[in-house]
């Protein structure tokens, strides 16, 4: 009965070990597949984080831009209004009124009559 039964247990060892070296292969498999979805999940993230940056990045660059150019306006508005007033006061002083008229550019008349009071 021995002789019998030795194939038999010999064949039921040799499926078990085989059973068990496919199980072995099949969890190895699907943690190598698990570990490759990891990282591709991990890479889209990586990827959307960058995008997310580089927009935001854009986003303040644009700001950025949009705010010189209102500060460029005013900074030009005030030099310009500045003018204006400075125009203003200085057509109204009495004293820039006799500097225009008596200005060196306009007659040179001043000059030779400086020089004769010696």
């Amino acid at each position: 009965m021995d002789a019998l039964s030795k194939p038999i247990i010999s064949a039921a060892k040799r499926d078990a070990a085989i059973a068990e070296a496919e199980g072995e292969k099949e969890a190895v498999i699907r943690s190598s597949q698990a570990r490759k979805e990891a990282e591709v999940a991990r890479l889209q993230a990586e990827a959307l984080i960058a995008k997310a940056q580089w927009e935001n990045e854009s986003k303040k660059a644009e700001s950025l831009t949009a705010v010189n150019q209102k500060k460029a306006q005013s900074d030009f508005s005030y030099e310009l209004e500045r003018h204006r007033l400075n125009q203003a006061i200085s057509s109204r002083n009495p004293r820039s009124a006799w500097w225009r008229r008596n200005s060196p550019s306009r007659s040179r008349s001043w000059r030779s009559s400086a020089g004769r009071k010696s």
